[in-house]
């Protein structure tokens, strides 16, 4: 067997992605929480630095976990459709909600829609193009 087929090195890393997940998923949701609680409009500071939705990553994070930990292809299909099915779903409602606010189009060039943009995009700025990334470290 290799390196992380053992139980012991499969049920750390499968731990080591649940806390990734449990830490993005209710931080974010805090930060929504207390930021939307003192203004309203775009969250684009923290956690939303370079990914519009850390809470739906931080959740599938928690069930990549279980499903590695399951050690059978199944679940990964059934994750694989709930991510596809109803999370992908609710993000995209979120962005054409988030449209309406000044500002959405240059967040959405510079942030990921799940996963942090790491490569920089093409913003047309009216009558200029240039390019702009964040790093993934900054938050």
């Amino acid at each position: 067997m290799g390196f992380w087929m053992t139980s012991s090195n499969l049920e750390t890393g499968s731990r080591s992605w649940t806390w990734r997940g449990i830490f993005f998923h209710y931080v974010s949701d805090a930060q929504k929480f207390y930021i939307l609680r003192e203004r309203k409009g775009l969250i684009e500071d923290g956690l939303f630095t370079t990914t519009r939705n850390p809470n739906y990553l931080g959740e599938i994070l928690i069930y990549v976990s279980f499903a590695i930990m399951s050690m059978h292809w199944i679940p990964f299909v059934v994750l694989g459709g709930w991510v596809f099915g109803f999370f992908a779903r609710n993000m995209l409602r979120k962005d054409s909600s988030l449209a309406r606010h000044p500002g959405f189009a240059e967040y959405k060039s510079r942030t990921g829609l799940l996963f942090p943009r790491v490569f920089p995009v093409a913003v047309d700025t009216g009558s200029m193009r240039h390019f702009e990334s964040r790093s993934i470290g900054k938050f």
